[in-house]
């Protein structure tokens, strides 16, 4: 049997958190891009809409986010099923206590949280006045507001549904194939 290049397997293991790092940070600036709107630095009839976006940008970065995750934990299972120095560090880190992607993790749940939270409350502020130039029918504004609670609670469901993987990606033998779903039957 071939041995693995754990050096480059390191090197995918890195480029991953530094793509979810990425994805951060855009999740970031689109937020501010679409707040910035929303506080009436464009046009006025325009605010109000530009918060509909707030549930699609978290909901879609967040589930990005928790594809890395889950593909840098076998990974990181993988490496310290190995011998040599990275994975010596690698099973250092998860007997250490030490787990930064709790904060990752945290960033990604509560900016998505917030951000929704945030939304539906500047929405509830500007209700008569902004919604009336953007010419919203009554009906559209609770349909903004249904948003910004689905948005809500997608933050809530994809965290608790990332737990549950989580789980699946520890209790997963890494000198074990997985079965494809064609194989699973």
């Amino acid at each position: 049997m071939v041995e693995p290049d754990i050096d480059r397997l390191y090197d995918d293991l890195l480029a991953m958190g530094k793509a979810q790092d990425d994805l951060h940070r855009w999740k970031a600036i689109a937020l501010g891009a679409i707040f910035s709107v929303a506080l009436g630095f464009a046009d006025e009839s325009n605010r109000v809409l530009a918060l509909a976006g707030v549930p699609f940008v978290t909901t879609y970065v967040d589930l990005l986010i928790r594809n890395h995750d889950l593909r840098i934990g076998p990974l990181l299972r993988f490496i310290a099923a190995q011998d040599g120095l990275e994975p010596r560090f690698v099973r250092y880190l998860g007997t250490s206590g030490i787990h930064t992607a709790r904060f990752a993790n945290i960033a990604t749940v509560f900016s998505s949280l917030v951000a929704n939270i945030a939304a539906l409350v500047l929405l509830l502020l500007t209700w008569p006045s902004d919604l009336g130039r953007a010419e919203i029918s009554v009906s559209g504004n609770y349909v903004l507001v249904a948003l910004f609670g689905l948005g809500i609670l997608t933050a809530a469901v994809v965290s608790e549904l990332s737990r549950r993987w989580y789980r699946e990606v520890r209790r997963a033998d890494p000198e074990r194939p997985s079965q494809t779903p064609t194989e699973s039957g």
